[in-house]
């Protein structure tokens, strides 16, 4: 039990340690392909529509990356994946996180409208950035969204 509790807390310190220290030195290449492509805003804002509506794609492939797979949400946003394609009910998009890293970026066709969100707060598996950018929505677009909070995704 003792060795028990020693692991654990140094698992615990270890934890606490790398969310302190300052991400910005490290080089967003250790992700391969997550970090293997720098753009700017104004690249995402572009690539979310193009992404959202399959412009480059046939007819056909969109069709097969707009079929999606459910994941389980408690909450009452339908969250969906398909091929390269990441849907938050109505929200087309991606989103990606890094150590120190967060970034979203999502088309609502019914609109016409983009949301691109960055951040600099993240774990290697959270989401901040993903979480505002559904919180935009619901408020710039409430009929749009459902109103509700994303789980299992932040």
């Amino acid at each position: 039990l003792t060795s028990a509790r020693s692991a654990t807390k140094r698992s615990s310190d270890w934890a606490a340690a790398a969310l302190a220290f300052d991400k910005t030195a490290i080089n967003p290449n250790f992700g391969f392909t997550a970090g293997a492509m720098q753009s700017t805003l104004r690249d995402l804002h572009k690539w979310a529509r193009v992404l959202a509506t399959g412009t480059l794609l046939t007819p056909g492939l969109q069709a097969q990356r707009l079929q999606t797979v459910p994941f389980p949400n408690p909450g009452p946003v339908d969250v969906s994946y398909g091929l390269g394609i990441f849907k938050l009910d109505n929200l087309v998009g991606h989103n990606g996180a890094a150590v120190g890293y967060s970034t979203a970026m999502f088309y609502l066709p019914s609109k016409r409208a983009t949301i691109v969100v960055w951040g600099n707060n993240s774990t290697n598996v959270t989401t901040p950035a993903t979480t505002i950018a559904f919180d935009l929505a619901e408020i710039l677009f409430p009929k749009a969204v459902d109103q509700g909070v994303i789980r299992g995704i932040t």
